[in-house]
């Protein structure tokens, strides 16, 4: 049988164990229910927040991926504006390309067949040679010419010397053109058309000259050593004459190019000397400056009765002008320096531009296409040759023998010593 309990709820059940209680307060109870709620608070927001942190991992991942999709885009996009440009630029060189043949052929053939109908022609009616006979003699004389002048235009194009190869075409041309006039001349059917058959022949050399010649110009234009023309000034020469000529007597000196960067820089010292030399007209300019003659300059000298005749002149600000004259003009020294800079440059496989050695230096391009073109000379004549695009080819040989002085050993003593290397 089963006692009820007895004493103290908060008794404990056995010494030394802590109190059991069978019940909670309604005070307990309201802070466990507080504190579920609390928890429950705490998981909501925790739970949001991980909401949150995916969906900004989402829109971040979003994000990249539209930026990726976008930089796709532009270089796609800028791929294709490059092919564009690409093809309409092949297109054009195409076109170029074809039209010039189409004017070469036009032109050569035509002079060529002429000169060929000539040959024939002096040869059938005037020597009594069959059809058979004279057009293989003048198709083989012709074509002769023409791999002449071609062979002279490839040599001069590759940056060879072909003087002899011309002489040659030109022999080849003058004596058929002579061929040709001569014994069309005599025949009575022929006669009219003499000369046009002698020039015909004359002309084939001569236009393959033409054509090699601009080809020449424009390798040169393109490694930038084609010096740039002087500043045009147009109608301003019939309106201020005077002041436009010393610019441009200036520009042409200093090798500025640019029409307002040579009035900019120039006109001041006209205007300058305008206000201290008497001028007549805004047209005229001093008589110095027109013939080229250094005119006395007007000074205070002391008369005899001066007390202070004897005392010499201060002349230390004439000296501080010259020297600062003589620095804007490179002297023997810097076109020794710019040349074994130059050739140092070539050693290591590039030629420097007009542009470049001028902005190294700080001299006019005019100075600059002279020590690029002096140390081109001397680098060609060692064995290196210049290949479009400015690539310098070093000689087949660059090893030196036992003993021999090598190309930067003369730079040194070049400069050293102040004479030419060679």
């Amino acid at each position: 049988m089963i006692e009820p309990m007895t004493g103290s709820p908060d008794m404990p059940a056995d010494p030394g164990k802590p109190t059991r209680r069978l019940w909670r307060s309604r005070e307990e109870r309201a802070e466990a229910r507080a504190a579920a709620r609390t928890r429950a608070a705490e998981l909501a927001v925790d739970e949001q927040r991980a909401i949150d942190q995916r969906e900004m991992e989402r829109l971040e991942a979003q994000r990249e991926h539209d930026k990726v999709r976008q930089e796709l885009q532009a270089r796609h996009t800028a791929q294709v504006s490059q092919a564009r440009l690409a093809r309409r630029s092949r297109i054009k060189t195409f076109s170029r390309r074809v039209s010039l043949g189409v004017v070469l052929a036009g032109a050569n053939g035509g002079v060529n067949a002429a000169a060929v109908l000539g040959q024939v022609l002096a040869l059938t009616l005037g020597l009594g040679w069959t059809w058979q006979a004279a057009l293989p003699v003048a198709l083989v004389v012709e074509s002769v010419a023409v791999n002449v002048g071609y062979f002279a235009h490839d040599k001069l194009i590759k940056g060879y010397s072909a003087i002899w190869l011309r002489l040659l075409s030109y022999g080849i041309g003058g004596a058929v053109g002579v061929f040709n006039y001569t014994h069309n001349a005599a025949i009575k059917a022929t006669a009219d058309f003499a000369l046009v058959f002698g020039g015909a022949s004359l002309l084939s050399p001569v236009l393959w000259q033409i054509y090699s010649q601009w080809r020449h110009w424009e390798t040169l234009r393109e490694q930038d050593l084609l010096e740039p023309r002087a500043p045009s000034f147009g109608l301003r020469w019939l309106v201020w004459f005077g002041e436009t000529l010393f610019i441009w007597r200036r520009a042409v000196r200093y090798g500025v190019t640019d029409r307002a960067d040579a009035d900019a820089r120039f006109r001041p010292e006209y205007e300058a000397r305008k206000r201290t030399s008497p001028v007549t007209s805004d047209d005229e300019t001093p008589a110095a400056e027109v013939t080229g003659e250094r005119q006395p300059e007007d000074r205070d000298e002391p008369s005899p009765g001066d007390a202070d005749a004897d005392t010499p002149p201060d002349t230390s600000s004439d000296h501080d002008d010259e020297q600062d004259a003589s620095r804007e003009r490179p002297d023997d020294q810097d076109n020794r320096v710019a040349e074994v800079w130059i050739r140092r440059q070539m050693r290591e496989g590039k030629l420097p531009t007009q542009q470049q050695t001028a902005d190294k230096f700080g001299f006019s391009k005019g100075w600059a296409r002279l020590r690029v073109q002096a140390a081109r000379d001397f680098m060609t004549g060692r064995g290196y040759r210049v290949l479009p695009g400015n690539i310098v080819q070093p000689p087949d040989t660059t090893v030196t023998a036992n003993g021999s002085r090598s190309d930067h050993d003369e730079d040194r003593d070049e400069i050293a010593a102040g004479s030419p290397a060679n």
